[in-house]
């Protein structure tokens, strides 16, 4: 039997450290530049319906003098951190009934809809 090191190291490549890669520049390109680009232009000035580069604090507030503005920003807060507190609550315990059970507890889980596994509804809520 191959040793876990070998089977990841061959000839000076480590698949586990590359594999990680692509990951992190989709995450960088489609996620980190975006955010940093809309919270740079975020600080920009308008004028006349046109952006320019002259760094101000103008928008932010303007955001945060109008009451309902920051109503929906706390409105948005509030049902972010429920659906995460409901999610997690969720799945974690699953998680760890899943680990505990082996691969096979996806199957044995079944709802109440027509006798229909937890794996077919996941497929057809993707689909």
């Amino acid at each position: 039997m191959l040793s876990k090191a070998r089977l990841t190291k061959r000839k000076g490549f480590e698949f586990t450290r590359w594999a990680v890669h692509p990951a992190l520049l989709f995450t960088f390109l489609f996620f980190i530049l975006p955010l940093l680009a809309m919270l740079i232009v975020s600080f920009w000035q308008r004028i006349g319906g046109k952006l320019t580069a002259t760094w101000t604090f103008a928008n932010y507030n303007k955001f945060f003098s109008k009451d309902y503005l920051v109503e929906a920003l706390v409105n948005s807060v509030e049902v972010t951190l429920t659906a995460t507190v409901i999610s997690v609550l969720i799945a974690y315990p699953l998680a760890y009934i899943f680990g505990l059970s082996g691969t096979r507890a996806l199957a044995t889980i079944r709802l109440d809809f027509h006798n229909t596994t937890l794996l077919d509804c996941l497929r057809g809520a993707v689909l």
